[in-house]
């Protein structure tokens, strides 16, 4: 268990666990629940994973054990995800439009025919890249033979100039 310092005046304990997407959930919440020093302070489940650049989705399974265990114990469920902001910008602008369903359509095929056009290309560039999951990232080693900052840059920049934009 670690102390972390919340703004200025809250000191709480965390009890951690460290679980990958898939069965071992709820064993471990129940193992670091009961394991606690005084499982009786602890308030929440927290489900938050700064390691989620890859956008993988939680599945419903997943979701639905943790809301279990929560019930079980009178806890609260806080859910801590780094494109909510984006994702509710995007929903705002989707309930004001007059035409929601064929926005979604046409949003959806683009971003298929895009990620196609991606996935069947690398084979052709020798591009190695890591598979989509549920998010809208795609990771690619696009200048695996810049030995220099500079010289990604410059293929960066080619990039650029050809309509594909790099974010590093």
């Amino acid at each position: 268990m670690r102390k972390i310092l919340i703004g200025n005046h809250l000191l709480i304990d965390i009890v951690g666990i460290l679980v990958s997407h898939s069965k071992e959930l709820l064993s471990s919440l129940i193992i670091a629940y009961d394991t606690a020093s005084e499982p009786s302070r602890i308030r929440a489940v927290v489900l938050c994973d700064p390691r989620n650049s890859f956008s993988r989705c939680y599945t419903k399974d997943y979701l639905e054990a943790c809301q279990k265990f929560r019930q079980e114990r009178g806890l609260h469920l806080i859910s801590d995800e780094f494109i909510s902001t984006l994702s509710s910008l995007y929903l705002r602008l989707l309930l004001d439009s007059p035409r929601p369903p064929r926005l979604i359509e046409t949003n959806s095929d683009h971003l298929t025919t895009s990620y196609k056009l991606f996935a069947d290309s690398p084979s052709k560039w020798k591009i190695k890249f890591l598979p989509a999951m549920e998010g809208i990232f795609i990771f690619a080693k696009l200048a695996p033979d810049a030995r220099t900052q500079e010289e990604a840059d410059e293929i960066f920049s080619q990039l650029a100039k050809n309509g594909v934009f790099v974010s590093l």
